[in-house]
C-alpha cells in the first residue's frame, strides 16, 4: 500500500518537497501506512508546538507533511472502497450463512465493507449498530443490540461513517471518502452536515466520540462471554485489540 500511495502522490504533481519528504520517510524499509501516518502526524503536530513556542521552523516541511497527511488519509479510504461486490459476496456469503445458527460476534480493525455486503447477498441479518436505511441516503447510530445473533463490531470505523454535530454518528448508503476540513451535506433541510468518522492511526481522541466507546464495550462483553475465539488477518501489533484480548 506504501508502494501503491508513492505512486499516488506523483500522480498528483504535488511539488517536490512533498515527495522529498515522503521519501526521507521511506527510508526505514519497514514502513507501512500505518506507520507513515504515525510519522507525519508526530511532525506535524510537533511542528505546530515549536510554532506556539516561537521557534522558527521549516514552513516548506509543515506544509508538504500536512498535504501528505490529507493525501494519505484519502488514500487508505479510497483503497479499502476498491472491493468488487461480487468478490466480498464470494468471499463472505456462505460463511455467514453458516454462522448465522450461531451467536457470534464478528470484530474488526479494517474500514472496508466486505462483510455486510456478504451479509446483503447472502439475506443474512446483520448488527452493526445503525438504524435501517429505508429509503434515505443516511442513517443513524441507535447502538448495537446485544441480543442480535450476528453483530459486527468495527471498532476502529468504517468508509461509511461520518460524524455530524455534537458527536451524532452517520451511515452513509453511497459513502465517499473525505479527509482533513472536507465535510459532506446534501441539499435536504434534513441531510446533516459530516465529516469522516473513522480512526486513523494516531487519532486517539476520536476513539474517545461516539459510537467507539459502545463498541468497546460490546468487545469486552463479547470476548468474556465466548466460548471459541478465532484470529483472522491479524498480527496482534495493535495495543487496544491487545488490551481487549488480553
Amino acid at each position: 500500500m506504501v508502494e501503491d500511495f508513492h505512486e499516488h502522490l506523483r500522480n498528483q504533481h504535488l511539488s517536490s518537497d512533498v515527495l522529498d519528504a515522503f521519501e526521507k520517510l521511506l527510508a526505514d524499509s519497514d514502513y507501512d501506512m500505518e506507520n507513515l501516518i504515525e510519522a507525519v502526524d508526530g511532525i506535524e503536530s510537533g511542528s505546530a508546538a515549536q510554532r506556539a513556542l516561537g521557534f522558527e521552523i521549516d514552513e516548506n516541511l509543515f506544509q508538504a507533511v500536512r498535504v501528505m497527511r490529507s493525501e494519505a488519509e484519502w488514500f487508505v479510504q479510497h483503497a479499502c472502497e476498491r472491493l468488487r461486490e461480487i468478490e466480498a459476496a464470494h468471499l463472505w456469503s456462505a460463511a455467514l450463512r453458516k454462522v448465522s445458527e450461531h451467536d457470534i460476534a464478528f470484530v474488526t480493525t479494517n474500514y472496508d465493507r466486505s462483510i455486510e455486503i456478504g451479509c446483503s447477498y447472502s439475506g443474512t441479518e446483520l448488527d452493526d449498530g445503525f438504524a435501517a436505511f429505508d429509503d434515505r441516503e443516511f442513517t443513524e447510530w441507535v447502538g448495537i443490540s446485544s441480543s442480535a445473533p450476528i453483530r459486527l463490531l468495527k471498532i476502529n470505523g468504517s468508509t461509511d461513517w461520518y460524524q455530524g454535530a455534537d458527536n451524532s454518528v452517520y451511515k452513509l448508503k453511497h459513502p465517499m471518502p473525505l479527509y482533513g476540513d472536507l465535510a459532506v451535506s446534501g441539499m435536504g433541510g434534513d441531510f446533516p452536515r459530516m465529516t469522516s468518522a473513522i480512526v486513523l492511526p494516531t487519532r486517539e481522541k476520536r476513539v474517545n466520540q461516539p459510537p467507539y466507546p459502545d463498541l468497546v464495550t460490546e468487545f469486552r462483553i463479547a470476548a468474556r462471554e465466548a466460548n471459541v475465539a478465532i484470529f483472522i488477518g491479524t498480527s496482534l501489533r495493535d495495543p487496544d485489540l491487545l488490551d481487549l484480548c488480553g
